[in-house]
């Protein structure tokens, strides 16, 4: 690979802000020393030997040191592994430090050896390869750094370090040392002390017991090493000899380990370790031309460093030479000759007369770090090969300068804004400086560590603080008050640039031959230096622009005219940069940052210098340079041979797609595992993040401000272009092509610039959880905001560095990899694969292409506020991806709470649906051509995301939108009007839903629609507005889905039976609505408890029955919903195998015929009624059973009906059922003797019996008064007696009796029922005497039936009256009393009779009674009437006879 023209600086500043490990080291050193002791602040770094090796732990790895006084700060960093505990400081108490300290590197050790004014150490740390041996390196991980586990006591272990014991006073005084470790592993070091002579210190191989050595090395004759022991310094008065080593080294050579140095006497003197001699002596001016008066001129700064790829058999070594004159770099080689050493003089190189700092020799490079005359730094470095006898070898290193004279703030921007910007994102200022100046401000202590957004703060409150300081006491005017702020914030700057001028004081340089890194460290923190493409080095370098420099990337001319005519065109840019004035600048930056035209803003700035020229300025010193300008511009237009080739070539090499934006889309491709696991972790770590982000950040920066002068360039070319003889082609391809190419990439290269300086924000955690819904609403599973990456420790990065941490670090190394640079043996070098890496990072976040990787990247990582304003940027001039911005534009306004807005860029994004790779196929992910379906696909993804945001009104004008340009057939439609519908529900228009609802073609998406829709309606208690609904061709529907809901929820909980109810009944069809209402009643009477229950089931059946009353009475029934047996139905899964025989055959489904029963009207009824006594009954008594038991039959419910006293419900229930009423009337008897219990004690009182008997009824009877008549009162309530009451007092039992009678009468008019026996039976089993009513309506009924009763229950006496009263009437005497119609005569047509079985048995039974007088009165006066009887009806009957034969024989006669 070719070498860089040119190099510039990347500061890492996070390396500003780093925790420190402190430990402090005893070194027994008096307090004096440091007081005294003066010593050369120093730095330095080593890179690991495998650093080149990209598949290892010390890849890209490197320690870098720094010594300040008593301090040492070892850093260790790795730019593809994150390093933890990798920082560590330590404190040498009253003992100097020493520079040349030495890292040494073993394959399973790092040795790094200190040397201090009073000892030597060695520290001895595990190499990275043996730390991470069981970690894989497949994945960016954090791998502990060698100083994880440093610790004073492995610092002060003794067999690590040797104090310099000095018995007596300081005879000599170390200032600088040299150390080296040999193969056996002694440590040795060289300290060069102000007497001249060196101090040789061996610590014994690390683990072996041995005692470490002191060697004094010095070339004098006896005497002056006496003087020099004996006689102090002060004493002696000089205070360092004339061959005092200025710089020295060590390095094994053949078998010898030798010193090298170089002396204040100008000579270069060689030492040997193994026999402590001087082995060689040169005079470096015999290298040095014209060096006569340079015997005795001092030695300024004498330097030495030995090429870093000697080893023991060759050995290069530069010495730099520094007079007050002149300096020179002299490259020397030791070689043995005869057996005894030379140096060779193999190269000179000659620098400017600046003060050297630092410099490095290796791979035949020189990096040298120098301070100018003007308190500069500088860094040049130059190639051996290259070395001249002037400064023109040398190539330049562009560092960041700092200019804060005069900072612009744009107009209608607040100062505190501009500055803010400029302090954190542009100056280069140092965390370090900005809370040092901030501290003097605040008076107050102010650290580094807290991070650039709370330095924020801190910064705006100290300027604050400051202004109203300056303003107390008094109002200021507006103007004044703004001019106020900017002095303040002038001041503020300017304290700033002076601090970091202190800590950005270069002390060292950092070069890793291995992998070519350069960096050069500063007092605080570090910077790398990164080599210039071709365009940036044209633009940069004002005179050191070579054609050969032009043929690297990306200009690659190899032309010669070509190069020629670029290498003028530079120089007009480089005059335009110059003439620009900063304001005009600015101006420019901040009008492209508002979306003002370029091609304006340049042509005005062309505009102005012409103005200037032509003599309308104000000074004559402007007009003179804007006329120099223009002429010198003239001469070097002049002088170009075809300048349209060379304009056109030097925006194609700053065109990042190259002519082919189709070419940078990101394409996954194969790599093999080994490849793989190399781009895992290549260029992976937070260092590297920041050193690729500010690289690219400079790189447009430059580019920005290339086309920014060019674009002014090309309009004073086209205004001088008929003075320069241009052809008239040339001029309309400048104003047609160039001109309006030049405005794009400028503006490209801004929105680049602006991301490099963005601050990507710390979202929350809902957030974060929100924008991955709102990824997975789009169906965006594999998105590069999602997958691997983290987000920033603190919100100080950038966009870019967030971007790198993430998906854009992962496409960098896989386009390393693909594109060669990258292969499973590579040892490619850092400065090797920079470049290309940056170019992949530009290709990524160029905005001049068809790839959306980063816009989606930060849309997936919510930096809503950053793409807006990215989005805003690339707006008006970029047309790459116009529609898929506009979508994630909408993203970021829907997250921001504007719907509205978000709506509009999301149908501005439609547009390209069908052209943009993002839209087409991340986002719609289809393979369908026709446009208007991927439209109508993509509104849909874009509904789903706008129903994460609760926006139905948007989501239906959406919808509506999608509808108006889908296609008649398109398979969305269904879904676009369910998306209408659903949200017209939500929003409670009830109306439109239904509209919706039924404009739906898909009849499966329709009644979904139509069961949220009855679902929510309910939810919303709008059952008249649902009821009301015409529902064409849907009524079925609708029973089908609310009988369906109705039957599988919780009868409690719903209304779903009522609502079907009225709806049948809106509809006039009153069969189904009585049907519903009895099924609503069974479920309600098993499925709800309590009296609640019952009363709904009541109220169903009457629902019901209403209904079924204003059917056809032909149709006045209903079908009984009969429960599905699982068991006997054969249900057919899906996947399920077939049932088969023994032999194999298919069995055939069994069919089972569903039982269908039939309820008529008059069924329900009767359910009702049983219904309604169940809830009377609970009414009288509230038992639990009556409440919660199970259904009752007829017959229970009579019974429990008498038992409450509900006889009228009772006999209403036996009247429909066809129950008898024996039930009721035994259970009415009994109340009746009940009630009438004092009336009956009386009675049985007149009886014969005994006293005790007496007693016993008289307690049972007294025990069951307790309520008087109240219990009476309320049963009697409880049934209809307002007939049976007359308008005089009547008391409960007389009622009683009554209720009975007209029962009696009513139910069992002619006898034939039974039930004047029933209660004449119950009456007598009881020994109540039957009242009078109740004999007299017995003997019209059925007297014989009485007389039986009169007998069975030995009522004698009372049967013998009635069968003498029956006999009577039998005979024609009182027949009405026995409801006879008719006596016994001949002429009556109707027979009469007598029983005479029972007269039998009364007469037997009173004629057995012989003990008392009435009964054989009885038995004569009863015999005497049968007799009676009897003698009459045998006339009768000879009467009768003859009757007959005169009736027969008047027949006969006629």
């Amino acid at each position: 690979m070719a070498e860089p023209s040119s190099y510039m600086e990347v500061p890492l500043n996070n390396l500003e802000i780093l925790r420190w490990k402190e430990l402090t080291v005893n070194t027994e050193a008096p307090q004096s020393v440091l007081k005294d002791s003066k010593v050369t602040e120093s730095a330095g770094g080593y890179g690991y030997k495998d650093s080149c090796k990209m598949n290892t732990p010390s890849s890209n790895r490197f320690i870098y040191w720094h010594t300040n006084q008593d301090v040492v700060e070892l850093v260790e960093l790795s730019l593809d592994h994150n390093l933890s505990g990798n920082t560590v400081r330590l404190h040498f108490p009253d003992a100097p430090v020493l520079p040349g300290i030495h890292i040494h590197e073993s394959r399973t050790n790092v040795v790094i050896l200190i040397s201090t004014l009073t000892s030597v150490h060695r520290l001895v740390f595990a190499h990275p390869n043996k730390l991470q041996r069981s970690v894989p390196l497949t994945t960016p991980v954090t791998m502990p750094s060698i100083f994880a586990d440093i610790s004073v006591a492995m610092i002060q272990d003794h067999s690590n370090r040797q104090f310099l014991s000095q018995g007596g006073g300081q005879v000599h005084e170390p200032y600088t040392s040299a150390s080296w470790v040999t193969n056996e592993g002694e440590a040795v070091f060289a300290l060069a002390t102000n007497v001249g002579s060196i101090l040789v210190v061996k610590l014994p191989p690390q683990g072996i017991q041995g005692i470490p050595t002191v060697h004094e090395l010095r070339q004098a004759t006896m005497m002056q090493r006496i003087w020099t022991g004996l006689v102090p310094s002060v004493i002696r008065g000089d205070h360092e000899a004339s061959d005092a080593v200025l710089s020295l080294f060590i390095h094994p050579l053949g078998q010898d380990l030798l010193i090298f140095t170089i002396c204040r006497d100008h000579k270069v003197r060689v030492w040997s370790c193994k026999n402590y001699e001087c082995v060689l002596v040169h005079d470096a001016l015999e290298s040095v031309p014209n060096s006569e008066d340079l015997q005795n001129a001092p030695a300024r700064n004498h330097m030495m460093q030995k090429s870093s790829d000697s080893d023991a058999n060759s050995l290069l070594f530069a010495v730099y030479l520094g007079f007050e004159d002149r300096s020179q770099f002299c490259v020397l080689q030791p070689v043995l000759q005869d057996g005894q050493y030379k140096l060779l003089s193999v190269a000179s190189v000659f620098p400017k007369n600046d003060t050297l700092v630092d410099f490095s020799y290796s791979n035949n490079q020189i990096w040298a770090v120098f301070t100018t005359s003007e308190g500069e730094t500088a860094i040049k470095y130059t190639s051996i090969e290259d070395g001249g006898c002037s400064d023109n070898g040398w190539k330049p290193v562009f560092l960041h300068h700092m200019d804060v004279s005069d900072i612009p703030v744009p107009p209608l921007q607040d100062p505190r804004e501009a500055y803010v910007q400029y302090i954190f994102q542009q100056s280069g200022f140092s965390l370090h400086a900005i809370a040092k100046t901030v501290s003097n401000i605040l008076k107050q202590g102010v650290d580094a560590r807290l991070g650039p957004s709370v330095l924020k703060q801190e910064v705006i409150a100290a300027i604050e603080t400051e202004v109203h300081a300056a303003a107390t006491g008094y109002e200021l005017p507006l103007d004044e008050f703004y001019q106020l702020q900017l002095q303040c914030w002038k001041k503020f700057c300017s304290n700033c640039s002076q601090y970091q001028e202190v800590v950005g004081k270069p002390v060292g340089l950092l070069v890793d031959h291995n992998t070519g890194l350069v960096g050069y460290i500063k007092r605080i923190g570090v910077s790398v230096l990164r080599p210039n493409d071709s365009v940036e080095h044209l633009y940069l370098s004002s005179d050191r622009c070579e054609a050969i420099d032009l043929t690297l990337s990306p200009l690659y001319c190899d032309d010669r005219q070509l190069s020629k005519d670029l290498l003028t065109l530079g120089e007009c840019i480089r005059l335009i940069k110059e003439s620009v004035s900063k304001e005009m600048k600015v101006g420019l930056y901040y009008d492209i940052y508002q979306s003002e035209p370029p091609e304006n803003i340049a042509q005005q700035i062309a505009n102005t210098l012409f103005i200037e020229s032509s003599g309308s300025s104000k000074t004559n010193s402007v007009q003179s340079t804007a006329s120099s300008l223009l002429r010198d511009l003239q001469s070097h237009i002049q002088s170009l041979i075809e300048p349209a080739r060379a304009l056109e070539t030097l925006l194609g090499s700053i065109d990042i797609s190259e002519g082919q934006p189709e070419a940078l889309s990101m394409e996954e491709s194969m790599m093999d595992t080994g490849l793989q696991m190399i781009c895992n972790h290549l260029f992976a770590s937070e260092h590297s993040t920041v050193i690729l982000s500010e690289i690219l950040q400079q790189m447009s920066l430059l580019r920005f401000q290339l086309c920014r002068d060019l674009l002014v360039l090309l309009y004073i070319i086209q205004r001088i272009g008929h003075k320069v003889s241009l052809s008239q082609e040339c001029l309309v391809r400048l104003q047609v092509e160039l001109i309006p190419k030049t405005a794009m990439y400028l503006q490209a290269y801004h929105s680049m610039y602006w991301l490099c300086g963005a601050q990507a924000s710390q979202p929350e955690t809902n957030t974060v959880e929100s924008s991955l819904r709102q990824f997975v609403a789009l169906e965006i599973t594999e998105s590069s905001g999602i997958n691997a990456g983290h987000h920033l420790e603190s919100s100080g990065g950038s966009l870019i560095q967030l971007f790198v941490c993430g998906i854009g670090g992962d496409q960098v190394r896989k386009s390393l990899a693909n594109s060669g640079h990258i292969s499973q043996q590579s040892s490619d070098s850092w400065s090797a694969m920079l470049l290309p890496a940056i170019s992949s990072l530009a290709r990524l976040v160029w905005p001049i292409t068809s790839s959306f990787l980063f816009c989606e990247f930060l849309l997936g990582k919510c930096q809503y506020s950053n793409l807006q304003e990215y989005c805003r940027l690339l707006s008006g001039w970029c047309e790459w991806n116009t529609s898929s911005r506009q979508f994630v534009l909408g993203q970021c306004y829907l997250n921001a709470d504007e719907p509205y807005k978000a709506v509009d860029c999301f149908q501005l994004a439609s547009h390209g649906v069908a052209n943009e790779e993002f839209l087409l196929n991340k986002l719609v992910q289809t393979d369908e051509g026709d446009t208007k379906t991927l439209q109508v696909i993509y509104y849909l993804k874009v509904l789903r995301l706008l129903e994460q945001f609760c926006v139905p009104n948007l989501v239906i004008s959406l919808a509506k939108t999608a509808l108006s340009i889908a296609n008649v057939k398109d398979p969305n439609i269904p879904t676009l009007w369910s998306k209408i519908f659903k949200h017209h529900l939500e929003l409670g228009h009830n109306q439109e839903a239904y509209v919706a609802m039924t404009a739906n073609p898909d009849s499966v998406r329709r009644k979904d629609c139509l069961r949220q829709f009855i679902v929510v309606l309910f939810e919303r208690s709008q059952l008249q507005q649902l009821c009301e609904f015409p529902y064409i061709d849907l009524e079925d529907e609708v029973v089908s889905i609310v009988e369906s809901r109705a039957r599988s929820i919780d009868l409690s909980t719903q209304n779903y039976y009522e609502f079907l109810y009225a709806f049948h009944v809106y509809r006039g069809n009153y069969r189904k609505a009585g049907s519903v209402m009895y099924e609503f009643g069974l479920r309600a009477g098993r499925e709800l408890s309590g009296i609640k229950g019952l009363q709904k089931q009541a109220k169903c059946y009457l629902s019901a029955i209403n209904s079924l009353h204003l059917v056809d009475p032909n149709y006045a029934w209903i079908v009984k919903p009969v429960p599905v047996n699982i068991d006997q139905e054969r249900r057919e899964l899906p996947g399920m195998s077939p049932k088969r025989n023994h032999d194999g055959d298919i069995l055939e489904a069994t069919q089972f015929r569903k039982h269908v029963e039939v309820v008529t009207l008059m069924d329900l009824q009767k359910e009702y009624m049983l219904v309604s006594a169940r809830l009377k009954l609970i009414q009288v008594d509230p038992d639990a059973a009556l409440i919660t038991g199970p259904f009752l039959s007829a017959p229970e419910t009579v019974s429990l009906l008498v038992q409450a006293g509900l006889f009228d419900t009772a006999i209403s229930i036996c009247s429909k059922f066809k129950l008898p009423y024996t039930a009721v009337f035994e259970s009415l008897t009994s109340r009746c003797i009940k009630d009438d219990k004092y009336q009956m004690f009386i009675f049985l009182s007149n009886f014969q019996n005994s006293l005790r008997i007496r007693l016993e009824v008289f307690i049972i009877l007294k025990l069951s008064s307790s309520g008087n008549d109240s219990d009476a009162w309320t049963w009697l309530s409880a049934n209809d007696t307002s007939h049976l009451r007359t308008t005089t007092e009547i008391r409960a039992s007389e009622l009683s009796w009554r209720l009975l009678e007209s029962y009696l009468r009513r139910l069992d008019s002619d006898g034939k029922s039974g039930y004047h026996k029933v209660i004449a039976s119950k009456l007598l089993s009881l020994g109540v005497p039957l009242p009078a009513w109740l004999i007299h309506s017995h003997k019209r009924v059925n007297a014989a039936e009485l007389l039986r009763l009169y007998i069975n229950f030995d009522m004698l006496e009372e049967a013998a009256y009635l069968a003498m009263e029956y006999i009577d009437a039998v005979l024609g005497k009182g027949k009405e009393y026995f409801g006879l119609t008719s006596c016994l005569h001949g002429t009556t047509p109707d027979s009469v009779w007598l029983p005479y079985t029972a007269l039998d048995q009364l007469l037997h039974a009173i004629k057995e009674s012989k003990t008392e007088s009435l009964f054989q009165e009885l038995y004569h006066d009863l015999n005497d009437k049968l007799k009676s009887y009897l003698s009459t009806a045998e006339r009768v009957s000879r009467d009768m006879e003859d009757i007959s034969r005169k009736r027969a024989k008047q027949m006969m006669s006629q």
